[in-house]
This record gives structure tokens, sequence and C-alpha cells, in this order.
């Protein structure tokens, strides 16, 4: 979000007023990965325009994915980096913007831009945060990692998100483990 204005503008429930008009700017891949980068003017209404670029790059090899937003303007903002997380999901901040995310068949690191001032919500009902909706008039509560900052001018953000290895693997690996012993001696 840019200037607590969402990227459409809704007129009632599922109508919106103005929508967002999306481009594809690149699509690269490769054996290990892909890039792509998109674009949308849905910010283009405000007393400065925006443009909010986004570029998603994937690195099997790293088992990462880089995740930059490029905000294109000319004068302040706030600008709201928003990652949306499913119901159970469970959320463990390591420090600043550093998250481990527990979604039950596996594990993720989540590392935001350090100029973003992180908060977690998990069912605000004030604001309409921290839910997610599976069906018509059905919502639970999950968890939303907002990372917020004042810009004046451009500014790109990037979220580093390394995915773990599958619990099914995981467990496997530990039970493919040696016993440990003392250094020098056979096991």
């Amino acid at each position: 979000m840019i200037d607590q204005c969402d990227q459409a503008l809704m007129q009632g429930p599922f109508l919106w007023a103005a929508k967002p008009h999306p481009r594809c700017l690149l699509w690269q891949r490769s054996w290990t990965g892909a890039k792509v980068r998109g674009q949308h003017d849905g910010y283009m209404r405000l007393d400065d325009p925006v443009t909010h670029e986004r570029e998603i790059e994937l690195d099997g090899d790293s088992r990462t994915i880089h995740v930059t937003d490029e905000i294109l303007a000319s004068g302040g903002h706030q600008v709201e980096v928003c990652f949306h997380l499913g119901e159970n999901c469970t959320v463990e901040r390591i420090a600043g913007g550093e998250f481990m995310i527990d979604a039950g068949p596996g594990k993720v690191k989540l590392v935001m831009d350090r100029r973003l001032n992180v908060e977690v919500l998990a069912g605000r009902s004030e604001t309409l945060d921290g839910w997610v909706s599976r069906g018509y008039h059905r919502k639970a509560a999950s968890t939303t990692l907002i990372g917020r900052c004042e810009i004046d001018g451009p500014a790109a953000f990037t979220t580093m998100i390394e995915v773990g290895l599958p619990a099914s693997e995981m467990q496997q690996l530990s039970e493919q483990m040696p016993e440990t012993s003392t250094c020098g001696d056979p096991l």
C-alpha cells in the first residue's frame, strides 16, 4: 500500500470502481530458477503519482526467493510491504524483520528489508488485517507481516525467503545421520 491507499478503489462488496492495470515487464527462466518482473498503475491517481514494480526471483540452488518492490515516485510517501500467511502458519520473530514461518509440511525463513519497521498482525477486526477467507462469509484469523517506512523519491525494498526442506525430508535426513561420537573415536 502507498499512503494508506489500496492499489484499487472499492465501491462496495465485490465491486471495484477502478482497477489497476498490470503488465509483465520481464519473464526469464533457467534450469535452476526463474525471474518475473511486473508493474501496475494503481497509484497513478495519487497527488504524486507512483508506479509499483515487483520482481520475484527464484534460485533453486540456494532454495531462495527474492522479492523486490520498487516504488517509482518523485515525492514523499508512506509505504507498506505486506505478506499474508495462511491460517495454519505459525510465526516466530527471530530478530527485527527476520521470521521463521512453520507451514506444517515445511518451514521458511523470511527476512524483510532492514529499513522496514515490521508489525505482526493476526485477526484484527478494526482494520481487517490478519484474516483469510476460504469461502463466502467465512473468515479465519491468520498472520500478516506488514513492513512500513517513509520514502522521499524512488526506493526499492527486498525481502528474502529461504525455503527449508519439507518436514518429511528433514525426518529422513535425521534418521540417516550417524550417531555422535567424541573426536577421533570411530562410530
